[in-house]
């Protein structure tokens, strides 16, 4: 009688590859040709022979003898950061001590820039003109402060206006036009009744200055503006066109035709 083998235990499920867990149910990759629990059934869960593979496929052979990163982690942080650090730093622009580029000027800016000039120009040459007239005419008695009174009646005999100006409306200024070429203040009077507005195209029409404020379209830096001069020869007021020269401009005044208006 002949006896029949002994049947021994099962023979189910297969240790992952991976992590060596028993499973019952193990997934086979295709890829790689490993069987792995399901945990690790995906090809990156189980760092898959093929991406690597694939990776090492499409390296540079000139770049061949850079170090590869070895990890899935440090493969995820050169994607971010691809470039070296120090390179970074160069072409965000803040360690190569090169300065941030400078913004194109506005029109804007560049008016007032332009006007500015031309008023510190005309100031430097006023001056040099005042020094070399009172070196020429030195005089050894000491001066004295001048009259406002004396200077009133002085400057009524050279100012020039419209004769049709009652004599009790007329207010005596000197009035400059700020641009470029070298000139003098020409003694002028106005109406003290008008609108600043006005005195200011009758002082560019007597000055020979073109004035296009009323035209439309007029850009505002080829537009005439009104200062008068506070008491120092740097500091200048400009006027409001709307008011009237009787609540502003005085006697003995000194007015400043300026093309384009200055920065405050």
């Amino acid at each position: 009688m002949s006896l029949k083998p002994e049947v021994g235990m099962l023979d189910v499920g297969t240790h992952c590859a991976f992590c060596r867990q028993l499973d019952f149910l193990p997934f086979h990759c295709g890829a790689c040709g490993g069987d792995y629990c399901e945990l690790h059934r995906t090809k990156s869960a189980h760092h898959c022979a093929s991406l690597l593979g694939n990776n090492e496929g499409k390296k540079d052979p000139a770049n061949s003898g850079q170090t590869q990163p070895t990890s899935h982690g440090e493969r995820y942080f050169q994607a971010l950061l691809p470039e070296k650090g120090y390179i970074r730093v160069k072409s965000d622009g803040t360690g190569s001590g090169k300065s941030p580029p400078q913004q194109p000027r506005t029109v804007k800016s560049t008016m007032g820039t332009t006007a500015m000039s031309k008023l510190l120009k005309f100031f430097q040459r006023t001056k040099q003109r005042q020094s070399s007239s009172s070196s020429s005419s030195s005089s050894f008695s000491p001066r004295r402060p001048p009259n406002r009174v004396v200077q009133l009646a002085q400057l009524k005999k050279r100012c020039r206006g419209d004769s049709k100006i009652p004599q009790d409306n007329r207010v005596y200024v000197i009035c400059h036009a700020v641009s470029e070429r070298d000139a003098e203040g020409v003694p002028l009077f106005v109406n003290r009744m008008w609108p600043i507005g006005r005195a200011l195209d009758y002082i560019a029409q007597e000055l020979n200055v073109s004035n296009t404020n009323n035209k439309m379209g007029t850009a505002e830096a080829e537009k005439l503006f009104i200062y008068m001069n506070n008491g120092r020869d740097d500091q200048l007021v400009e006027l409001n066109t709307g008011e009237r020269v009787q609540n502003t401009i005085h006697d003995l005044d000194s007015l400043y035709l300026i093309r384009g208006k200055l920065q405050q």
